[in-house]
Parts: structure tokens; C-alpha cells; sequence
């Protein structure tokens, strides 16, 4: 590895080439200095950048950009992760990270922590992403470039050295039993009526109602099985019908009375559907539960905009979707339920995801405990 100070436009620049595996690697760079009277000057700084090179330039040395990287870890490690995880991690960064770093184009090997954190405050100064999302974006770009240290691409990994922002502790908001009962009478007979009532009896993920088929609705036992969940490909914009979030999300639910009757008709309501149909009827997604009339599945890009639509109309208290699950959750605590049940319940992967989640409704039900015991306790006691 050489450094060579040339002459352009009356500056001083810095040109530094090697070879590697046979290919031939040149990185310029300008001093800033005017050729007069700096040649000194100049040939410091030419050490200084041919220092930096040889410091920063490994074995796995590859001149690329950092989203092209980014790009290739991703299907890299596709078959490590459910299809589900390759989803949204696709969405993140070809959608979010990538566009940024490329806009730029900044290179693997000149990648720093202030690149970094400047695009974090990017997101969320100008467009209004929380400390959660982040997080997110830095566990993807910090596993990528570990990658990138492990093969010896780069020396070290930046991402290391950036201050993440810290997370508010998020609490969902709720339906009590009322507004839930409500909110059903405001969804019958809509499109997605038979979503909305998957949700707030079982709290199921919108993917996951969406998903669901006949055959994994038992009425002889009266449970229902979560196996997977309809997504759409960012890549191909079509609906598919794939694997669970993770392992725990697959799993058995009683069916409430009430939800079991409403199944019960719809699936008759569905078959006489199909007969009067016939050939204009979509069979595409025959065995799937939440269909309309003519056998077009529910797509869980739109539900939330649905919801939020019938909310306005029927002039609900305003919350999302996904507060449905928030909500089942809510009130099985509150009814005696354990954080562990609560946990096989939703398919949370984790015990501590659903103790920090759902932590503070269990204090409320303490308090209760505490009034109870002043009462068996009797008096109030003096100093």
C-alpha cells in the first residue's frame, strides 16, 4: 500500500492504491491545501491517510456500499429466521435503512458511529419514529456489521460506539366489556366483522384472524388452533398464507360460547354463499374463516384503517387494532387470570414480554388484595 500527493485544480490531493486478491484498490482524497508553499503539509496528511487505510483495510476487504451489505446479510441469514421475521426485517431495511445510507453513499469500510446516530435523530426528528423503533433498526445494523467484523470486512463495529435513545415503557390502551360489546354491534355485517370479534374474544394478532381455517376450528372440543397467519410480500405485493411469529404464537384457544355460535352460523352462512357465488365466487381462499360473500379473503394490510374508520363513524373511543389483544389481555388479568396464562394465551414468546406489558394491571388487582386485608384485619392500627 502506497500514498501518491498529486496536483488538481491548484489543490493538493491524496490518492492511496494496494492490491488484494488480485484486485487493484484506489481511495482519494483531497487536503484542502493549495499546492503553494504546502507540500510539507500536505505530506503529513498523505501519512496520516495512508495510516488510516492500512488500519481500516483487512483481509475481507470489499469496496462496497453499506446498504448493499446490509442487503446481503439479509439473505444471508433468511433461512435462520421465520418467514414472518425475513418480512418485517425486509420492510425495514429496504424501506427504511437502505435509502438513507445509499442517498449518502457511504461505504462499509468508511461506515462510522456518527453516520449512524445521525440517522437515527434523522427518523426521528423529521419523520417521528420512536426510541422502540430505533432500537430495532440498530439490533438489524449492529447484527449485520458484526458480521461484517467477523469475516474481516472491518476492523470493528461502529454500531457499538453509538447512545441509543431510551424507551418509554409503552402501555396499550383498552376496551372495557362495554365498549367491547359495542364495538360488535358496530362491526355486524361489515367486511371485517369476523376479524374484529377473533380479536376481542381471543385476542389473536390481525395476521392470525385473518389466517385462520375451518379446519383448525374444532367444534367438538370447541377450541381453535393458531398455526399461522396471512401476510403480504413486500417484495411480490401478494397475500400469503404463512408461519406463526414465533413458535409460542402457535397454539390452542378454548372457543368462548358466544363466538362459538356466531362460527357455527357462519360457516352454513359461508357454504350457501359458495352455492349462489358459482363461478364468479373466489375459491382462491376456500377453507379460510374470514371471507365475504363472494370468497375474498380479509387482507390485514387494511384492517387498521378499517377499524379506525368504523370508530369515527360509530363515534367510539379511538384506539387500534392491535388494542383489541391489549384489551382480551386486560381483561382476563382482571378476572383472575395469571400472568403465565395470559402469556400461553396471546403466544408471547417470553414471560417477561407479558409481565412488562401487562405488569400494571396486576398492581390494580393488589391493591384490591391490600382493601381486603384491611377489612379481615379490622381496625385501624395507632402509633
Amino acid at each position: 500500500m502506497n500514498a501518491t500527493l498529486y496536483e488538481k485544480n491548484g489543490m493538493y490531493h491524496v490518492s492511496v492504491s494496494w492490491t488484494q486478491c488480485g484486485k487493484r484498490y484506489r481511495k482519494s482524497r483531497t487536503t484542502g491545501l493549495p499546492v503553494k508553499g504546502n507540500k510539507r503539509k500536505a505530506q503529513v496528511m498523505a501519512k496520516q491517510f495512508l495510516d488510516e487505510m492500512q488500519e481500516k483495510v483487512t483481509d475481507g476487504y470489499v469496496d462496497i456500499l453499506f446498504s448493499e451489505h446490509m442487503k446481503q446479510w439479509l439473505e444471508d441469514v433468511k433461512f435462520q429466521i421465520s418467514e414472518s421475521t425475513y418480512e418485517e426485517y425486509y420492510r425495514q431495511i429496504h424501506n427504511r435503512i437502505c435509502p438513507w445510507f445509499e442517498d449518502k453513499k457511504i461505504r462499509l469500510s468508511e461506515l462510522k458511529a456518527y453516520h449512524i446516530d445521525e440517522f437515527y435523530r434523522m427518523k426521528m426528528q423529521k419523520d417521528g419514529v420512536n426510541a422502540k423503533t430505533v432500537h430495532r433498526y440498530h439490533a438489524n445494523i449492529r447484527k449485520a456489521l458484526q458480521r461484517a467484523v467477523k469475516l474481516d470486512m472491518i476492523p470493528s463495529n461502529p454500531a457499538d460506539k453509538v447512545d441509543l435513545p431510551k424507551v418509554k415503557k409503552f402501555r396499550g390502551s383498552y376496551y372495557t366489556p362495554e365498549e367491547l360489546q359495542q364495538l360488535f354491534a358496530c362491526a355486524k355485517g361489515t367486511k371485517f366483522e369476523t376479524v374484529v370479534l377473533l380479536a376481542g374474544y381471543l385476542g389473536v394478532r390481525e395476521g392470525e384472524a385473518c389466517g385462520l381455517q375451518w379446519k383448525d376450528v374444532d367444534f367438538e372440543r370447541n377450541v381453535l388452533c393458531i398455526r399461522g397467519s396471512l401476510k403480504m410480500h413486500d417484495k411480490y405485493k401478494d397475500l400469503y398464507y404463512g408461519e406463526t411469529k414465533t413458535e409460542s404464537s402457535y397454539r390452542t384457544l378454548p372457543i368462548p360460547q358466544n363466538l362459538s355460535v356466531y362460527l357455527r352460523q357462519l360457516k352454513k352462512k359461508q357454504l350457501e354463499q359458495r352455492m349462489l357465488g358459482g363461478a364468479s365466487y373466489n375459491r382462491a381462499w376456500d377453507g379460510f374463516v374470514c371471507v365475504d360473500a363472494m370468497g375474498d379473503v380479509a387482507n390485514p394490510k387494511y384492517i387498521s384503517r378499517y377499524f379506525s374508520d368504523l370508530l369515527r363513524k360509530n363515534g367510539l373511543r379511538k384506539i387500534r387494532f392491535h388494542d383489541l389483544r391489549h384489551s382480551c389481555a386486560t381483561l382476563l388479568l382482571e378476572n383472575g387470570a395469571t400472568l403465565k396464562q395470559v402469556q400461553e394465551w396471546l403466544g408471547h414468546h417470553s414471560y417477561v414480554v407479558t409481565a412488562d406489558t401487562y405488569g400494571h394491571v396486576l398492581a390494580e388487582s393488589k391493591r384490591e388484595m391490600a382493601d381486603t386485608m384491611s377489612k379481615l384485619l379490622g381496625k385501624e392500627q395507632a402509633v
